[in-house]
């Protein structure tokens, strides 16, 4: 499991044909004449059409670390807006497509509703799986043309836009598609948890994903520590502190400097900074030699050496600062990328450094 993977705890699942193995026990009434002293017993009547055992499917998760919600809607109720607003609370949101035999309405509805916002809540990161009986052309026939998205570059059953991201399976009960990625969309109970953390990897696979994944999880491990470090009894202090300011309204922002200090220590103390060491950067490039397109300069002027220099820092070439800013711009332009993440990443305070040294960075 990787951070990406491990940072999915929660998941909430809509169906209006989950059910309940107790509620479909019935009495089976008292036994016939001739067997003894009537006595009531019960029979399991399963229906045929429930799709979704809500005790197989969290059991499941749970093998995964996920703690998964179950919920079966009413007919009457408005399940767009629940869908809405489960997607505000759990890490993953898994949807029927057709409830109550509506073609997807309700789920294109609540999609659209989550994708295309203009909130400033619509940029925070969505995870939406489609479980469903129903033909996937169809399907992403919708969600392409009805919901906005785009299809992943690596699956034709992923799609996104901006933070939000929408998977789909089919559910064991169906045939699978013709095709052989089709057929592998196709997942059970006990498979579905490990084929959406196997979705999540690969989509959000990458260096700097993975440092905020992974810090984001240390922060979540540590919350404990922090909590008990923080109780009521510093009610006082801060108080009599407040008081004593020349502007009492600086309170608030040192308390937020106090607990910035202890996420910071226990980023500091984690092994974070680990996954951009030598070691792992040269484990990556090797992984994927493609991810380093050098241009003819960098080539030229180090050969082979483009790679290490990438790995151990040009300033360790022993270069002198002319020489360095000549090999700015084809860096950049050895990763294959366009001007815009580089831009996004200068953007960043911490790299005023950078820029005082090499301004065209």
């Amino acid at each position: 499991m990787t951070a990406i993977g491990n940072y999915f705890r929660t998941a909430l699942l809509i169906d209006d044909r989950a059910f309940d193995t107790t509620s479909y026990l019935e009495s089976a009434g008292p036994e016939p004449a001739g067997h003894g002293e009537p006595t009531s017993g019960l029979e399991a009547v399963q229906d045929e059409e429930a799709s979704v055992d809500w005790n197989s499917i969290v059991h499941a998760f749970l093998q995964e670390k996920v703690v998964c919600s179950v919920l079966r809607p009413d007919q009457g109720e408005d399940i767009s807006e629940l869908i809405v607003r489960g997607s505000k609370i759990a890490d993953l949101l898994i949807l029927d497509w057709d409830f109550f035999d509506d073609n997807g309405q309700i789920t294109i509805e609540a999609i659209r509703e989550i994708a295309l916002s203009d909130a400033p809540r619509a940029k925070v990161l969505k995870a939406i799986v489609i479980y469903t009986e129903i033909s996937f052309d169809s399907i992403i026939d919708a969600l392409v043309n009805e919901c906005e998205l785009v299809k992943d570059k690596e699956s034709d059953f992923v799609f996104s836009k901006d933070a939000t991201l929408v998977m789909v399976f089919g559910k064991s009960s169906i045939r699978p598609m013709e095709g052989e990625e089709e057929g592998n969309r196709i997942a059970s109970y006990s498979e579905l948890p490990t084929k959406i953390r196997q979705d999540l990897e690969e989509h959000f696979g990458g260096l700097a994903p993975e440092l905020a994944f992974s810090a984001i999880n240390i922060i979540r491990e540590s919350a404990p520590r922090i909590l008990a470090t923080f109780d009521s009894s510093l009610d006082a202090p801060l108080l009599t502190h407040r008081a004593l300011l020349p502007e009492v309204s600086d309170a608030g922002s040192q308390f937020i400097r106090l607990l910035i200090s202890e996420f910071d220590a226990a980023l500091m103390e984690s092994s974070l900074t680990d996954i951009l060491n030598e070691d792992s950067i040269r484990r990556r490039l090797k992984e994927k030699p493609d991810i380093l397109k050098a241009p003819q300069i960098l080539s030229e002027k180090l050969g082979d050496n483009a790679e290490e220099a990438v790995v151990l820092g040009f300033p360790r070439l022993d270069l002198d600062d002319k020489r360095l800013k000549k090999f700015l711009k084809p860096l950049v332009e050895a990763f294959g990328v366009g001007d815009e993440p580089h831009k996004s990443f200068g953007r960043s305070n911490v790299f005023d450094p950078v820029r005082k040294h090499h301004p065209k960075a």
